[in-house]
C-alpha cells in the first residue's frame, strides 16, 4: 500500500486517494478518472446530441467514447462476476459503435466507414444489424456490386450455417438497392432478425405487459419500498441493471410485493414483463433457461422461426430486444442463478425484480430484501381489508389476531 501511495504521488496524485475503511482499502476516484464513467457520459451526450439530429456532434462524441477503450476490461482478472461485468462492458461498447457507424453514414462518411464496418462483420458474421451498415456503407460509397455481392455471400453462409434466410430487413434492403431506391440516403434503425445479435440503438418500441393485477388489499412492507426505490436513484443503480433478490418463506409476501413495486414503478418502467420461473410447482420441473427466453422473447413479438435454438444466441436476442426499453422484468419464484443468469438485461435502462425462497440465491451488484412475516399490525390490518369488514375485524381483535398468527402474517 505504501508503494502505490508512493506511485499515486508520482502520477500527480496526493497518495490520501488511498485509504483504509473497516479492514479494507478503498481507491477514491472521481467519475473523470474512471475510463468506464467518461465513456458512459459521452455515449450518454451523443444520445441527446442524435434524437435533435445533431448526428455530426454524436459522430465526435462517440469517437471520443471509443477511443478510451484499451486492450480487454478487466484482463488479468477472473470469476464470475468479472466475466459478468467484461460482457455486459463490450457488450456498451458495441452498442455505441453502432451508433457512431448509423451518425457517421447520417452525415455522408460511407468511405471513411466500409473498412471498419467490414473488420466488424469479419468477427461477428451472424450480426444483421452489421451486415445492414455495412451493405449501406458500400452502396452509399458507390460500390453497390459489391453490396450486392456481400448480400449474396452472407445469404449462402446463413442458408448453410443456420438452414435459413437473411431476415425481413435485409431482403428489402436487398430490393432497394436492386432498383437504386433514392430512400437509401437515410439509414433506418435495424430490426433484430437474426441469430447472435447485440444491442444497438432503435426507435422504442410500444410498452408491453404481462405483469400480474397489483392486490388492491396490499398492506405494509413500507420499509422494503423505501429501500428499493432509493437504491435505484444510486448511481451504481443507473450505471448498470440494477437487481434485487426478495426472498422469504412460502406465503410470506415475496410476489405481492413485487408486483406491488413494480405497478408502483410503471411510469419509469413502460414495459412490465412477468415469468414465473416455477421452481417449486408441483406439477412440473422448474422452468428451464431456454424455455424461459422463449417464452420472453414470442411476448416481445419475436417469431417462432426467428427464435434461435441454441441458449447463448436466445440470450442474446433478448438482450437485443431490451436494449432500447425501459423494462421491469419479474422473475418469480427462482431457484438458483444459473436459472436467472441468461435473463438479465445486458445494458442499462431495464430492473429485475427475483423473488426466490433461497436467501442464498446471490448475484453481483444485486439488492438483497429478504422479508420476514407481516408485523401484527400491518398483519391486521391486511386482514380487516381482505376480509372487506371495515373496522369489523377490529371489533374481534382477539379473533382476529389468532387468524393472523395461525397464517404467519403471511399475505
Amino acid at each position: 500500500m505504501s508503494r502505490l501511495r508512493k506511485s499515486l504521488r508520482a502520477a500527480g496524485g496526493t497518495g490520501q486517494e488511498l485509504s483504509q475503511r473497516s479492514g479494507s482499502y478503498v481507491l477514491e476516484a472521481s467519475r473523470e478518472d474512471v475510463d468506464v464513467w467518461r465513456f458512459r457520459t459521452l455515449r450518454d451526450q451523443a444520445r441527446a446530441a442524435a434524437a435533435t439530429g445533431d448526428y455530426e456532434n454524436a459522430f465526435g462524441l462517440l469517437g471520443a467514447a471509443d477511443r478510451l477503450w484499451r486492450g480487454i476490461p478487466l484482463d488479468g482478472l477472473d470469476g464470475d462476476w468479472v466475466e459478468g461485468a467484461r460482457v455486459q462492458l463490450d457488450e456498451e461498447r458495441l452498442a455505441a459503435t453502432l451508433q457512431r457507424i448509423k451518425s457517421g453514414l447520417l452525415v455522408g462518411l460511407h468511405a471513411d466507414l466500409v473498412s471498419e464496418i467490414a473488420a466488424l462483420v469479419r468477427e461477428q458474421p451472424p450480426n444483421e444489424d452489421l451486415l445492414d451498415l455495412y451493405l449501406r456503407a458500400l452502396y452509399g460509397s458507390g460500390r453497390k456490386a459489391e453490396a450486392l455481392k456481400a448480400y449474396l455471400e452472407a445469404e449462402q453462409r446463413s442458408r448453410e450455417g443456420y438452414g435459413s434466410d437473411l431476415g425481413t430487413a435485409l431482403r428489402d434492403l436487398h430490393r432497394l438497392m436492386l432498383v437504386d431506391d433514392p430512400t437509401l440516403s437515410k439509414v433506418p434503425p435495424a430490426q433484430p432478425t437474426s441469430r447472435r445479435l447485440a444491442p444497438t440503438e432503435a426507435s422504442s418500441p410500444a410498452p408491453s405487459s404481462t405483469m400480474p393485477r397489483d392486490n388492491p388489499d396490499f398492506t405494509g412492507r413500507t420499509a422494503e419500498l423505501e429501500t428499493l426505490t432509493g437504491w435505484l436513484d444510486s448511481d451504481k443503480a443507473r450505471s448498470s441493471v440494477p437487481v434485487a433478490v426478495i426472498s422469504g418463506m412460502a406465503g410470506v409476501g415475496k410476489t405481492a410485493l413485487a408486483v406491488h413495486a413494480a405497478h408502483g414503478l410503471r411510469e419509469r418502467y413502460p414495459d412490465q414483463l412477468y415469468l414465473s420461473l416455477r421452481a417449486h410447482q408441483h406439477d412440473g420441473e422448474p422452468l428451464a433457461p431456454a424455455a424461459a427466453l422463449g417464452t420472453m422473447l414470442r411476448v416481445l413479438g419475436v417469431p417462432d422461426n426467428v427464435i434461435p435454438a441454441d441458449l447463448e444466441d436466445r440470450a442474446a436476442l433478448w438482450r437485443f430486444k431490451l436494449a432500447d426499453r425501459k423494462a421491469l422484468i419479474l422473475l418469480d419464484d427462482a431457484i438458483e442463478v444459473g436459472q436467472v443468469m441468461p435473463l438479465l438485461p445486458g445494458a442499462p435502462g431495464c430492473l429485475v425484480l427475483i423473488t426466490s425462497r433461497r436467501r442464498t440465491l446471490s448475484l453481483p451488484g444485486m439488492l438483497p430484501l429478504p422479508l420476514g412475516p407481516l408485523p401484527l399490525a400491518d398483519a391486521l390490518a391486511h386482514f380487516a381489508r381482505a376480509a372487506g369488514t371495515g373496522g369489523g375485524a377490529r371489533a374481534e381483535e382477539v379473533a382476529a389476531a389468532a387468524v393472523v398468527r395461525l397464517w404467519a402474517g403471511a399475505t
